[in-house]
């Protein structure tokens, strides 16, 4: 009981919990869904100031975007990602992210 009570008041918990919940979400292809989780993971790593939370939800929001052939979208939430990581001070992830990353984020966007 002591552990459901702390889960259920814990914001970074709960925020952890919605990053889960998208990742079992993108196992199941259900994409409409899963994006709607993802940018729920967002929001809440974002309102109980998780960055590094915030981060990761992006980079895996990435990933999946990428996966599904949606490069500009995966652009966009790797630079998310970038920005929560480098607000929080993570710049080796940083680093890490534009190497990864090169490829995507030298994709320019047309404009119609």
């Amino acid at each position: 009981m002591r552990i459901a009570k702390l889960v259920a008041t814990n914001k970074r918990i709960l925020s952890l919990q919605d990053i889960l919940n998208a990742e079992d979400s993108a196992l199941e292809k259900d994409r409409e869904e899963t994006e709607a989780l993802y940018e729920q993971a967002i929001k809440s790593s974002v309102r109980g100031g998780f960055l590094a939370d915030a981060g990761l939800a992006n980079e895996r929001f990435a990933d999946y975007l990428f996966c599904a052939g949606d490069e500009i979208e995966a652009k966009y939430r790797v630079e998310q990602s970038m920005k929560y990581y480098s607000a929080w001070g993570a710049m080796k992830k940083v680093d890490l992210m534009k190497s990864k990353w090169a490829r995507v984020l030298s994709i320019v966007e047309k404009s119609y």
